[in-house]
């Protein structure tokens, strides 16, 4: 019972362009980066300790998706070029760069990395040039040799999932399959199902989607539910009804929970960050009221370890004949075996927003978690690495998309 309490593959090295000018690199404050990231000349590795940035692929292509490891020693990235779809790996250590599959025209790629970033499942599908419809799914090694799973339907990556099988999709269901020949071994739906996600591990999904009986699905309108389930879809368990419209949802790292927002039951147009424990099922809410009144919390993202949180913070303000809002980053740590309703919680970045924009420094849109003490922020202004700890940041231009960011301590 559920408690809901408040508190065409080919090998190879793309050729290369003419290189782009190197952009001047500042010496950081505090401490060094290694940075892998796209900006309009293409993939660039920069160096902070050598003061250095170099182009490792010159293309004026569109990133559609990337993937780190989960070993940290490589990434994969799918560049949409003028006259072609590309999937390449960045070797992180020397920045060297293989080009591992690629296909004429346009081209939409899948892929994440196995748990222990052996082997890339990727999937994939023409959509235009000499090819269109072609379609697969595939594993690729790290030294890039291809195996094609043998999907005739499926052109879609999920997941990998335990027992040498994985999650494939075709846009109307996922199915779960067995790696060495794409035999069906269950078959999960996707028809009124949303945001259907895999954990970290594999194990499980959550979902959303409508109420089961007919009473609630009158009243909820298009609210729905949270729920989560095993890997194959079965044992489906209900999370929150559609009156907290749960939405935003991301598993912590160990699989073990799952963050998201949920609709206040207490107070008009307002939305709590919550935590859902899977072992407990237990959901629990900050709903505290702070100095600047009753906030709105939003899009929570899970540190590297899972033991922190950052998520958004507003506060309808009024003054002067006019409407503002107070915005804010808030980072909280969850205590061992506590909740979200007593965890320690610290402002890392703040503006003030009127009808006419920001007044200050942006705080920006959160990206992603580096490590526990590093996030990076994105503005019309930069692309940040934020310290959290020792309170110094660092920019890149503003469009550049991070790949991969490896932190050294200034003496590194």
């Amino acid at each position: 019972m559920l408690v809901l309490t408040a508190g065409c593959g080919s090998a190879g090295t793309p050729p290369a362009d003419a290189p782009a000018p190197a952009p001047v690199v500042e010496a950081p404050v505090g401490e060094h980066y290694l940075i892998h990231y796209v900006d309009h000349t293409g993939i660039r590795r920069r160096d902070t300790r050598t003061r250095t940035d170099t182009v490792i692929l010159a293309t004026p292509g569109e990133v559609m998706l990337s993937r780190r490891s989960g070993d940290g020693t490589k990434v994969a990235v799918a560049l949409a070029r003028s006259d072609s779809t590309v999937l390449v790996m960045v070797d992180l250590a020397d920045g060297s760069l293989s080009q591992v599959h690629a296909v004429p025209g346009e081209a939409t790629y899948t892929f994440d990395w196995s748990v222990g970033g052996e082997k890339l499942g990727v999937g994939y599908r023409v959509e235009s040039g000499s090819e269109p419809g072609r379609s697969g799914v595939l594993l690729i090694d790290a030294a890039g040799d291809i195996h094609d799973v043998g999907c005739s339907v499926s052109d879609r990556f999920v997941a990998w999932v335990p027992n040498d099988r994985l999650a494939v999709g075709d846009g109307a269901n996922f199915y779960i399959v067995d790696a060495r020949g794409c035999r069906t071994l269950a078959t999960i739906p996707l028809r009124g199902r949303r945001d259907v996600t895999y954990s970290p591990d594999g194990r499980r999904i959550f979902l959303r989607r409508g109420p089961q009986d007919q009473f609630s699905r009158q009243r909820a309108g298009r609210r729905l539910e949270l729920y989560v389930a095993d890997y194959n879809g079965a044992n489906p368990k209900r999370v929150t009804d559609y009156r907290f419209e749960a939405r935003n949802a991301r598993w912590s790292p160990d699989s073990r929970k799952i963050a998201f927002e949920l609709k206040s039951q207490q107070f008009a147009n307002l939305w709590h960050v919550a935590v859902y424990d899977l072992a407990r099922d237990q959901a629990t809410f900050d709903a505290k009221q702070r100095t600047l009144g009753q906030p709105l919390d939003s899009d929570p993202y899970w540190s590297p370890s899972g033991a922190k949180l950052v998520h958004d913070r507003s506060y309808a303000r009024q003054g002067a004949g006019q409407s503002y809002s107070t915005n804010q980053k808030i980072v909280k740590v969850l205590p061992p075996g506590g909740t979200l309703s007593n965890s320690a919680e610290t402002v890392v970045g703040e503006e003030l927003s009127q009808e006419d924009g920001v007044t200050g420094e942006p705080i920006g849109r959160t990206l992603r978690w580096i490590d526990d003490t590093h996030i990076a922020f994105a503005s019309p202004r930069w692309t940040r690495i934020t310290n959290i700890e020792g309170n110094h940041t660092y920019d890149l231009p503003a469009g550049a998309r991070l790949l991969s960011v490896e932190v050294f301590g200034a003496g590194q």
